[in-house]
């Protein structure tokens, strides 16, 4: 048997999607770029949450839970500091949002945000 931590905690809010995030993307983290609306967070961004999907101009995102991220290098398992990369994923910092790492791979990370 694997373990799993999806599921534990999930929120989920729908926001209205601003013209840098398109429908068939997903994973990326976002910000708030207006009110009721967000965005692909840019680097060094504190992100709001976690894209989940974009349809008819609705973004949905994840703000709270277990999510994978990518990432562009390992980050040590335990409490970290997290901020957006320019790719749309994460990486460990001092100013960022605080999270914890349950897995981490090279390439992703799985986070509770």
């Amino acid at each position: 048997m694997d373990i799993n931590f999806t599921g534990y905690n999930e929120k989920v809010l729908t926001f209205i999607a601003d013209g840098t995030l398109k429908e068939g993307v997903s994973g990326i983290v976002v910000k708030v770029t207006a009110s009721g609306t967000v965005g692909k967070a840019n680097e060094d961004d504190i992100f709001l949450g976690v894209l989940l999907s974009v349809r008819n101009g609705y973004a949905s995102v994840q703000t709270s839970g277990y999510v994978k991220v990518n990432t562009a290098s390992k980050i040590p398992v335990g409490a970290k500091i997290l901020s957006a990369d320019s790719e749309g994923g994460v990486y460990a910092t001092e100013k960022g949002r605080q999270c914890f790492v349950l897995d981490s791979t090279p390439t992703q990370a799985g986070i509770l945000i």
